[in-house]
């Protein structure tokens, strides 16, 4: 999964530009806000020059149109 992320993101491999990735997730009463802030933490640990937060979205739906109208990166 690292991988295929940092093709998309030449830049970091490259530059020493800081990437902010958004990572939709659900409601912060569900598992997916959870488990969000758990993947965004992992990335911005291990992912050099990258820092992931989990953002309160209304869920899948939700998520499919912020990743499709490019204001989120990821979605859960």
């Amino acid at each position: 999964m690292g991988a295929v992320m940092l093709m998309g993101y030449p830049n970091l491999l490259f530059g020493q530009t800081t990437k902010r990735i958004s990572i939709a997730t659900g409601g912060m009463g569900g598992v997916w806000f959870p488990l969000g802030g758990g993947i965004a933490s992992l990335i911005s640990k291990y992912i050099p020059g990258v820092e992931a937060a989990a953002e309160v979205t209304s869920a899948a739906v939700d998520n499919c149109k912020l990743v499709a109208a490019e204001k989120s990166d990821l979605g859960l």
